[in-house]
């Protein structure tokens, strides 16, 4: 009986305790939003290339929320590059902070939550995505202006790109960014504290 009783005791693992269980949870949701990042930052600029070449000047048109009829004059081939060059722009504020992003969830994975180098990481994808949505609607108002340049006189447009997603997303990366700031302030208060006792 008390070989069977060792037997068993060896080879049952001990429980799992709750704040283990959590911690390997958030790697392993750290390591697959990582990748996703990964997706991203690889497919985005192909797609994006993709679409400003094969795109319709209706198709343009609708993305800066113009109607198909807006565009009356010849869509010209300098309108499409410089369309592509102003949207680029939001485009590379993204992908840098997507790639900030993913270096703190490679963090995250590794199972530092609370350091300074991972909420420093965060701070500075919700800053870059602040200023990646914010720029998006400077050139959709821009874009606006380039895609009817060719219209008569009279007929060309110049429109605010601000829609309720938007506004709703500028918030989030702002609260984001605020977050991962007074996190920052945190741990650097703490790390006062530890060096003066």
């Amino acid at each position: 009986m008390d070989l069977v009783r060792r037997m068993t005791s060896h080879h049952t693992k001990p429980p799992v305790s709750q704040p283990t269980r959590d911690l390997q949870r958030l790697q392993r949701t750290g390591r697959l939003l990582a990748f996703a990042c990964w997706v991203l930052i690889i497919a985005l600029p192909p797609l994006f290339a993709w679409f400003w070449v094969e795109a319709s000047p209706a198709e343009l048109a609708a993305r800066v929320n113009l109607p198909a009829d807006a565009l009356q004059g010849p869509f010209m081939l300098w309108q499409r590059v410089l369309g592509a060059c102003i949207s680029a722009v939001p485009l590379g504020l993204l992908l840098v902070g997507l790639w900030q992003l993913k270096k703190c969830l490679v963090l995250f994975a590794a199972g530092q939550v609370f350091t300074l180098r991972s909420v420093s990481a965060l701070q500075s994808f919700a800053g870059l995505a602040t200023a990646s949505l914010a720029s998006s609607v400077l050139a959709g108002t821009a874009l606006t202006v380039l895609l009817t340049f060719s219209n008569a006189p009279g007929t060309r447009q110049l429109a605010v790109v601000l829609g309720t997603d938007q506004v709703f997303a500028l918030f989030y990366a702002g609260m984001v960014w605020l977050m991962a700031k007074v996190i920052a302030q945190g741990l650097h208060l703490a790390e006062e504290n530890a060096n003066f006792v």
